[in-house]
């Protein structure tokens, strides 16, 4: 199947794997509890989980104050 997603989409799950220094990727909330952040919302929402993935890649890319 065709990847539905425009070619300039980030896998931040990849990104995050480079990132950590780990051969397999991890789930949002693990992501999240290895960088001392806690879950914003409801998981599983999508407006929620996008948020979070958001703050996720925030902090591996330096753009966060922590």
């Amino acid at each position: 199947m065709k990847c539905p997603f425009n070619p300039e989409y980030l896998n931040i799950k990849y990104l995050y794997s480079l990132h950590s220094r780990r051969a397999r990727g991890v789930g949002l909330g693990k992501a999240l509890a290895q960088l001392g952040m806690d879950f914003e919302g409801r998981p599983h929402c999508g407006a929620d989980d996008a948020w979070n993935a958001a703050r996720v890649l925030k902090r591996i890319l330096g753009w966060d104050d922590a």
